[in-house]
């Protein structure tokens, strides 16, 4: 299954459907942080599912800040991360996702590009395992 997550939107339509015609997708995880341009996404591909969070920036969102949802057999914990404050870090995220049995934890709320990001995380699940 193709899977595109997207993240803090924050408005920005164009390059969301830009990622959707290279991905080709059968499913749209959108993390939050403009949840009105996740809807008109929505509306540009009304044939690809397309599953959301609100984010710290979606005022009033009328959605639950976290999602667990299946594809495929897998168990996804969606989340924007600003409840559970994943700016300081990941850890309080990666227990919630341990809690609900989640394969996978998706969440957004950083946007600042770090290399290094997929050993620090690595690193911090050896640590909690």
């Amino acid at each position: 299954m193709r899977i595109l997550v997207l993240s803090d939107s924050h408005g920005c339509v164009d390059p969301m459907e830009q990622c959707v015609e290279r991905v080709q997708p059968q499913v749209i995880l959108h993390l939050g942080d403009c949840v009105r341009a996740a809807q008109r996404l929505e509306e540009l591909y009304p044939d690809i599912p397309l599953l959301g969070v609100p984010g710290n920036c979606d005022y009033g969102g009328l959605d639950q800040p976290e999602r667990l949802t299946e594809l495929g057999g897998v168990r996804i914990l969606m989340m924007h991360g600003h409840t559970r404050h994943v700016k300081s870090g990941p850890m309080a995220a990666m227990y919630a996702a341990r809690e609900c049995g989640a394969d996978i934890l998706l969440f957004g709320n950083n946007l600042e590009y770090d290399p290094a990001i997929v050993a620090k995380v690595q690193a911090v699940i050896v640590r909690a395992v």
